[in-house]
């Protein structure tokens, strides 16, 4: 299967990435944690298959990837750690194989009530590509002259306004790819990334039953993991540990690597 191998040596530590963020985007978050863990990040499907996305129904058909590469490429139990659509995919997979897993670090996972996606879930296709998320990813930009030209574009954009330029330079180099006619395109296809905003799970039944040791980890800006969400979590799992992190958005472990990645050593630690 293909995956980043990030090198280093001790207890293994997989971490999932986030929707259109490869993984090479997570580099000052994931290099640290290297010197003291084997650190590992398996490309998701649209990496691996770029043209596969009409076919893909939900993020539940991405559970048995994970599941065979830990089983395949690692030694379980392992320790694992997930940003946004990759916290939840390594959750709903705890949840159902709970042996292959030490500890989970769940970072600003896609929580939504039913009430959002249920509609999701019914409406035809041509309904989904109306919605403002999905038809923002459909219509960003998919090509740039060079690598420079990309990294000005985002580093406009209001998304990236707290990620410094390197953590910016790492995401651009990891979800930029040469496109043949002498420029650069997305890694990470944008009608992937609209399809997977389209199928978004409704994730809480998965998170209820999930009983591996945990820590939850937000942006406390973040609209992807607002307060009643919040308060959700921490009733449905009181014996959890929970992090907010200060002046940080949804891209926390982008804007924040180095104290994202402080604290999940420090919660991984008893359980090596």
């Amino acid at each position: 299967m293909q995956f980043t191998d990030f090198g280093g040596r001790g207890p293994e530590l997989h971490f999932a990435h986030a929707n259109a963020y490869p993984p090479g985007s997570y580099r000052q978050l994931l290099e640290p944690l290297a010197a003291s863990h084997r650190v590992s990040c398996i490309h998701w499907l649209p990496l691996v298959k770029p043209d596969h996305h009409p076919h893909f129904r939900n993020w539940h058909e991405l559970i048995p990837d994970l599941v065979e590469f830990i089983e395949s490429e690692l030694h379980p139990p392992i320790l694992a750690a997930g940003h946004s659509m990759g916290a939840v995919v390594t959750m709903m997979t705890a949840a159902r194989r709970p042996d292959l897993f030490r500890a989970l670090a769940l970072i600003d996972p896609v929580l939504l009530p039913l009430k959002k996606t249920l509609p999701l879930r019914l409406a035809p296709e041509r309904w989904k590509t109306r919605v403002p998320i999905v038809r923002k990813a459909l219509n960003r930009p998919n090509r740039w002259d060079s690598r420079e030209a990309a990294f000005a574009f985002h580093r406009r954009a209001r998304a990236f306004a707290r990620i410094g330029d390197e953590a910016l330079w790492d995401y651009i180099r990891a979800g930029t790819r040469e496109s043949g006619d002498g420029g650069f395109t997305l890694a990470f296809p944008r009608e992937w990334e609209a399809k997977i905003y389209a199928t978004c799970p409704w994730a809480w039944p998965d998170l209820k039953r999930c009983s591996v040791p945990m820590l939850a980890i937000r942006g406390a800006l973040s609209e992807v993991v607002p307060d009643p969400t919040w308060s959700r979590w921490q009733r449905m799992h009181p014996e959890a540990q929970y992090m907010d992190i200060h002046d940080a958005g949804h891209l926390v472990p982008l804007q924040r690597p180095g104290e994202v990645a402080s604290a999940l050593s420090d919660f991984f630690a008893p359980y090596e």
